[in-house]
């Protein structure tokens, strides 16, 4: 769901978003296709470090829905107690999982966008973004370019990503005729 495409101001969608983390305690924002390739595809925490002073979560080149629902399963168990940190290898659902560091120059990328849109909005107290990445066996295997540990790693911005629903539009619209003098 996009709520700008929707008719959303951005405003409006960050009063949302805050809603729902104080109702949730922390969200997950999921960037990318449900549709193969998902190497331009990630996910990410947002409140994890208010709520539980634990570096947010984010995984890159899974499929949007997978990517989303390991997220909120981790960060239950963050909430719980749990704590995850770079090095440390974890189960989940019969695979394992690294958890890698993320590169400062993340933070200062479109990589985290919502977290510094919410803290900007007031609903983040954090004083400064911290994040670990979540790597399963597919990502860490085949693509090495997406480990965020790397500062030239990027998502988003310069990835391959499918074009959103204002560019499949303004692709669609026929030039209109122009005077020629």
């Amino acid at each position: 769901m996009c709520m700008i495409c929707d008719g959303y101001t951005f405003e409006e969608v960050l009063a949302y978003e805050a809603a729902q983390l104080e109702l949730e305690r922390f969200l997950v924002q999921a960037v990318g296709s449900p549709d193969p390739p998902h190497a331009a595809n990630w996910a990410y925490t947002v409140g994890l470090l208010d709520r539980a002073e634990h570096p947010e979560l984010i995984v890159v080149g899974t499929d949007v829905g997978v990517g989303t629902r390991l997220l909120r399963a981790l960060g239950d168990a963050v909430l719980a107690g749990e704590r995850f940190a770079p090095g440390e290898m974890i189960h989940i659902n019969g695979e394992i999982a690294r958890v890698g560091a993320v590169a400062p120059i993340q933070y200062t990328l479109d990589t985290f966008n919502s977290w510094h849109n919410l803290r900007s909005y007031g609903a983040l107290h954090a004083p400064a973004l911290e994040a670990v990445q979540i790597i399963v066996a597919d990502v860490w295997s085949a693509t090495p370019d997406l480990l965020l540990a790397d500062p030239s790693a990027r998502v988003g911005s310069g990835r391959s990503a499918a074009p959103n629903r204002a560019t499949r539009r303004a692709g669609s619209r026929r030039p209109r005729n122009r005077r020629r003098p």
